[in-house]
């Protein structure tokens, strides 16, 4: 590779201090790097297959999406929050949990009509959908 690329004139450079390598300096140099790397990748691998027979679990967890970690009891004071009209950020403070944490506790269990609006305090118009352009909006 080294050698094609010196043959179609191709000389490497240092930027930072203007030193030109010739073609044997490159390929000693990427050899190198070479080694270094395959190195690198031979301790990650075995580091990764050490974990694993201590048993550490790698990537997202199984099954339908992330579990939350709500308790009972948090979630029976966020809906209770809610119903009485606190803001998010009062009941995320109220329960501990972040803001996105409480919207995912409200979102859990309504109906897809309702979810965003009602989590949100979106206000959705009455009756049929309307256009943007109907509504007066930009299009």
């Amino acid at each position: 590779m080294f050698e094609g690329l010196a043959a179609h004139g191709v000389r490497l450079a240092s930027v930072g201090d203007g030193a030109h390598l010739a073609p044997a300096d490159v390929r000693s140099v990427a050899l190198a790097l070479a080694g270094v790397v395959r190195y690198e990748a031979e301790v990650r691998v075995a580091g990764l297959a050490a974990a694993r027979e201590r048993g550490v679990k790698f990537g997202r967890p199984s099954g339908p999406g992330k579990r939350l970690k709500v308790t009972a009891e948090q979630e029976e004071i966020i809906r209770r929050l809610k119903a009485e009209g606190e803001k998010m950020t009062a009941i995320a403070r109220a329960t501990n949990l972040s803001r996105p944490t409480v919207y995912s506790v409200l979102v859990r269990g309504m109906t897809s009509a309702t979810t965003c609006a009602s989590a949100h305090r979106v206000p959705v118009p009455p009756g049929p959908a309307r256009s943007r352009s109907a509504a007066g909006g930009p299009r």
